[in-house]
């Protein structure tokens, strides 16, 4: 028997130097646990009511959404309920969806409207449910360790903070949004069923969106049709048995949304209905292009220029706030990409998929109101919000792949640069500052490895565990980037913002009055400081003029020797007044505090109250 000779194996060093290489591994253990963190998503959820102790969320858009639920609060006909605003001259946001007001409106009349939790309540509710329910997409989408990461995300996200503490519509139609498109994907991923309760609930929730911000919720159906679309585009390539099956769940699904469309503009379409059939053409361009210059004809010149930028926000200002996570966003793009293409896992494909389309829908609707905008005047900070969730779900998605070591080293090299660059630039605002960064960073990671080597006289080339040691820094980094840039939101306000804040904390000190007088010259009163006042005295009576109230000195009169009331009178001119009121020896006037410059003007405060 011929004995049998093994051949040689030959290996050479290459194969030898991957062989006894350290494998990769997860940069954090812990995150395999992540269900572990869901007590740091509730406080993530209610983080936002802590803004209020250091945000007085007051502004002139916040206020004339402000005195929109004033007026719901004090309504006293149907028709002022339904129409916030009506009586109120002058009210830029009258044809704007109602849901916002209507829901402020009733907390004020519980609370009161001085209360310093009537105005944000709604706000904070809806961005803490928006927060948990962009969680549970995350958690669908990629786990327990993305869901984590897209709470911190989205509690930090500036605009996401700066909508929480205001009353807009922004926080409660993100709110109403997400909780759509998480009720009508659940259902749509039951392929054989036409009805369902979340079809029914996710429809009546896309009625009331529809109520809070208009036209915007349109782009929900257009997203699912476009996700219709795609799937049956899929199906068809599949010469399988198993196709039938996956047409006929798509001939479903379009009749789902069809029920889906048609019960939410059921619920939502009769307010726009009503409108339009009272005053035509006049509602339709202000409902559409969500407050248009038109509408703001009634807004004084010397502050239109603080006004615009709140509404019409550039696209570079939406990158600026969210620089911080664009990086990761690329990552995240790139494996909802591949996973769309190549996951074995129908479910699994069908989510990335929606997360891809949702993206891409908001960006085109983003990118075409900043086109609209360089023609007219358009409301586009509304869609800076609307694009932001699925971005921080992209985001997400990115720290999960890389913290699972998805992505190659040179990828995460390339990464690694970019959130350098990309954290420089958002702090200094400086691209020369942040390509230098960037630069020196990939100068670092090229030839840090070979200047150790040669000094240490060993291989040159990051280790496993050095590698996995700097992506760790660069997670931990960028995250605390995040949340600094989030948490530090309000260290810095507006000079006027901060001044209303001051004559707010005056007014409080204040007692009671019966009439307000306004003396302004020409121009309208600033909506902000209206505000405070129906605020403060929400029964007084307020006027304007250019001069002297007449009308408070036959006030005066008619009390005649027993004096009981008082009047405030405030100026707010480019020179001061002299004022000649009747204030005999019964009356005296007094200033309250010292003048201050308030959008460019004098503004002073004379209080006139009895003698005794």
């Amino acid at each position: 028997m011929t004995p049998l000779t093994p051949n040689p194996v030959l290996i050479d060093d290459a194969e030898l130097l991957h062989l006894i290489a350290t494998p990769r591994q997860r940069l954090f253990s812990s995150l395999n646990r992540a269900s572990a963190f869901t007590p740091l998503i509730v406080v993530c959820c209610a983080l936002p009511a802590f803004l209020l102790l250091s945000h007085n969320g007051l502004n002139e858009i916040a206020s004339m959404w402000g005195l929109r639920s004033l007026a719901v609060a004090n309504a006293n006909s149907l028709e002022e309920l339904l129409q916030p605003g009506l009586n109120d001259a002058g009210q830029p946001l009258l044809f704007q969806p109602p849901l916002a007001a209507w829901l402020n409106g009733f907390v004020v009349r519980i609370l009161g409207p001085a209360h310093p939790l009537s105005p944000a309540l709604v706000s904070l509710l809806a961005t803490g449910a928006a927060i948990w329910l962009v969680t549970r997409c995350a958690w669908r989408i990629g786990g327990a360790n993305t869901a984590l990461i897209s709470a911190l995300l989205m509690c930090s996200h500036p605009q996401v903070l700066e909508s929480s503490v205001v009353p807009t519509n922004t926080a409660i139609g993100t709110c109403l949004f997400l909780a759509s498109v998480f009720g009508l994907q659940r259902h749509l991923e039951r392929k054989t069923s036409l009805l369902s309760p979340s079809l029914l609930l996710s429809s009546i929730t896309w009625g009331f969106t529809f109520l809070a911000i208009g036209p915007i919720a349109l782009s929900l159906p257009l997203v699912f049709i476009l996700f219709n679309w795609t799937s049956r585009r899929t199906c068809r390539r599949q010469p399988t048995e198993p196709a039938a099956d996956c047409v006929t769940g798509c001939w479903t699904s379009k009749r789902s949304l069809l029920i889906f469309i048609c019960l939410g503009l059921l619920v939502g379409g009769w307010w726009e209905v009503m409108m339009l059939s009272k005053y035509g053409l006049a509602f339709w361009q202000p409902w559409w292009a969500c407050v248009p210059k038109e509408c703001l004809a009634g807004v004084a010149s010397e502050w239109l220029s603080t006004v615009c930028p709140l509404l019409q926000q550039s696209g570079g200002e939406w990158i600026v706030q969210t620089a911080m996570v664009l990086g990761w966003m690329l990552i995240g793009l790139h494996r909802t990409l591949r996973e769309r293409r190549h996951s074995e896992n129908d479910t699994a494909r069908h989510r990335f998929q929606l997360l891809l389309l949702w993206w891409a829908v908001m960006l085109a609707g983003r990118i075409l109101a900043e086109i609209m905008g360089m023609v007219w005047f358009r409301n586009t900070s509304i869609w800076n919000v609307a694009l932001v969730t699925p971005t921080i779900l992209l985001a997400s998605l990115g720290f999960g792949t890389v913290s699972e070591r998805l992505i190659s080293r040179r990828g995460e090299g390339v990464l690694i640069v970019l959130v350098v660059g990309l954290i420089v630039w958002r702090l200094t605002l400086s691209e020369l500052t942040s390509v230098i960064a960037g630069g020196v960073t990939a100068t670092i990671l090229l030839f840090g490895p070979i200047v150790g080597a040669s000094s240490r006289q060993t291989q040159s080339g990051w280790s496993e565990g050095t590698w996995r040691h700097l992506m760790r820094v660069t997670v931990y980094g960028s995250l605390l980037a995040c949340l600094s840039a989030g948490l530090g939101l309000r260290t810095s306000r507006l000079d006027d913002e901060t001044r209303l804040a001051h004559l707010k904390e005056r007014l409080i000190t204040l007692p009671d009055v019966r009439r307000i007088s306004l003396v302004a010259s020409r121009d309208p009163i600033p909506v902000a400081l209206s505000y405070l006042l129906r605020c403060r005295w929400p029964h007084a009576e307020m006027v304007s003029s250019e001069g002297w109230d007449v009308g408070m000195s036959n006030a005066m009169e008619k009390e005649g020797q027993m004096p009981a009331s008082r009047f405030l009178v405030l100026e707010w001119t480019r020179r001061e007044i002299r004022m000649s009121a009747d204030a005999s020896q019964y009356w005296q006037m007094s200033a309250v505090g010292e003048p201050m410059r308030f959008y460019g003007r004098r503004l002073s405060l004379v209080l006139i109250e009895p003698k005794t």
